[in-house]
């Protein structure tokens, strides 16, 4: 909830709440997923999690998510990348 809401207000949803329709109609198998037209709206997209690794240079090991000052650091030259 926003710092402007009210616990109070009737519209406001949980996120079971939020998400429950979503989720039942996934669990329902209301949902078509078109794989042919997919590819010919984005041919190059990725289609499987090695694909995907092989893009993004995964390999397995921790690393940072979001950026902080460490990733500025390294972009100016002051501080050591981590990998």
């Amino acid at each position: 909830m926003g710092y402007s809401g009210s616990p109070d207000d009737g519209t406001l949803l949980t996120y079971r709440e939020d998400f429950s329709g979503f989720w039942n109609a996934w669990e329902e198998n209301l949902t078509k997923r078109n794989y042919a037209l997919l590819d010919e709206i984005l041919p190059t997209r990725v289609k499987t999690v090695k694909e995907w690794m092989v893009k993004t240079g995964y390999n397995g090991r921790p690393a940072l998510v979001l950026k902080d000052s460490r990733d500025r650091d390294v972009k100016k030259g002051t501080g050591a990348k981590k990998e």
